[in-house]
């Protein structure tokens, strides 16, 4: 991703040594790393649609197996590249969908990055659950009155956001307009105290504290919190 903030495309290059690139149209980023020379690359564009040449295999992973890998935030100096495993992204989705549970007529809104880990069990636990994952368009993330108008709008029932965002938006006095919405999802930094009064002013909300290291597959503790829950935090 060529707006990835933290982690230059040689560091990528280098720790993953590649086979191929996937681009969607220009590639101004991998033409300027001399790393990425020789490397070959697939451009979306041109294989979607595509008829295969040979019919499609069955891939079989063993939960010990790789999922993804996700940059750090850089704390210690240089972004290193967290690996985890199936079993333990799957025990996080398993967890949701037994705690936190989603109706195939949720409409999830995604306001934030997705190199942001916190996004991918956003997303995923909406597509493993057959509810609707929306991006929240640019206006949307720059804008919190544009942020509710979205919300209004495509009829969002659950909002995932860091807290600081969150209470931004539910301090707004159109937020009470948001009637669609039944979740919020709240983490990656401390709650602010006033969070939960501001988002019980919706009729039937229910607020969601998350925490987790990226090493412990996103989320490592939960709790749903209302107004004037010492355990918040």
């Amino acid at each position: 991703d060529s707006r990835q903030p933290s982690v230059s495309c040689a560091d990528l290059l280098g720790d993953a040594t590649p086979p191929a690139v996937i681009v969607a149209g220009g590639a101004a980023w991998l033409d300027a790393a001399p790393e990425a020379a020789g490397i070959p690359r697939i451009d979306i564009a041109t294989v979607r649609g595509a008829v295969p040449a040979a019919p499609v295999t069955t891939v079989t992973t063993e939960p010990t197996d790789l999922a993804y890998c996700v940059y750090t935030s850089g704390s210690t100096g240089r972004p290193k590249g967290v690996l985890v495993e199936h079993r333990a992204i799957a025990n996080t989705l398993a967890w949701r969908r037994e705690h936190v549970p989603l109706a195939v007529d949720d409409r999830v809104l995604l306001p934030f990055s997705h190199q942001f880990d916190a996004a991918l069990v956003v997303w995923l636990s909406a597509v493993a659950q057959g509810a609707t994952l929306v991006l929240a368009d640019a206006a949307a993330k720059a804008d919190v009155s544009c942020l509710i108008d979205q919300i209004i709008r495509d009829r969002i029932t659950v909002l995932a956001a860091v807290p600081s965002l969150l209470e931004l938006v539910a301090a707004q006095p159109r937020f009470v307009e948001c009637g669609t919405l039944r979740q919020v999802w709240s983490g990656g930094e401390a709650m602010p105290g006033e969070l939960p009064r501001l988002v019980a002013r919706l009729p039937g909300e229910r607020l969601w504290n998350f925490y987790g290291p990226t090493e412990a597959a996103v989320e490592a503790a939960a709790a749903a919190v209302g107004p004037g829950d010492p355990s918040r935090r």
